[in-house]
């Protein structure tokens, strides 16, 4: 199967901030993204986000996703999940 991507665009005091995830992922990386343990969570997103253009919470580039303000990580999760429903098969 050839590789899918979504782009997600946050809103709110993040619009602007946008990252291409995958979207044809395995359950157990959904699993993951929806657990509640946070080092499962970011290691799943590092699989998952292709690009991005996330700050850190003091405003630089974010190199490493990890650094990235979590409210902005929560509103990317709750899109891409949704998006996940939206996107075709074919």
């Amino acid at each position: 199967m050839a590789a899918k991507t979504v782009r997600i665009e946050l809103d709110g005091d993040y619009a602007g901030w946008h990252a291409e995830m995958r979207a044809n992922v395995s359950m157990n990386e959904v699993v993951e993204v929806q657990s509640e343990n946070l080092p499962r969570i970011v290691a799943a997103l590092k699989r998952i986000v292709v690009s991005h253009n996330f700050k850190t919470v003091d405003g630089e580039t974010a190199t490493d996703l990890g650094d990235a303000d979590t409210r902005a990580w929560s509103q990317l999760i709750e899109k891409w999940g949704k998006a996940l429903t939206e996107v075709p098969n074919a």
